[in-house]
């Protein structure tokens, strides 16, 4: 085997998204299952971003409103759940504006 598979089923690397995830542990592992996730503050990011695109109408396909929004804010570079987390954190109050200004706009093409 070569040596990103190795690095995938010892648990080096995260075998859904390929992070690196710190020491190896002798299996395969996901940041789900990695102690070190900040999976309950995504978890509640991701709720309170889908809340807030929910109550203005739209019910599905949230992610173009996030990259749209991410991108005004300069936040290309993170993955989606740094996206989430950043705005749940930094960009809520922006976020609920944003929504309410390209509701007409955006939502008929969702």
């Amino acid at each position: 085997m070569g040596e990103i598979a190795d690095s995938l089923i010892n648990g080096e690397f995260d075998y859904i998204t390929g992070e690196y995830l710190g020491e190896p542990c002798g299996y395969p592992r996901t940041m789900e299952s990695t102690p070190r996730r900040r999976h309950t503050t995504y978890q509640k990011a991701d709720q309170s971003i889908r809340a807030m695109i929910k109550s203005r109408g739209a019910m599905s396909k949230h992610f173009p409103l996030i990259n749209e929004f991410a991108e005004l804010k300069g936040l290309e570079g993170l993955d989606m759940i740094e996206r989430c987390e950043a705005i749940f954190t930094k960009y809520k109050n922006e976020f609920r504006k944003y929504l309410d200004e390209h509701k007409e706009a955006h939502y008929d093409e969702i």
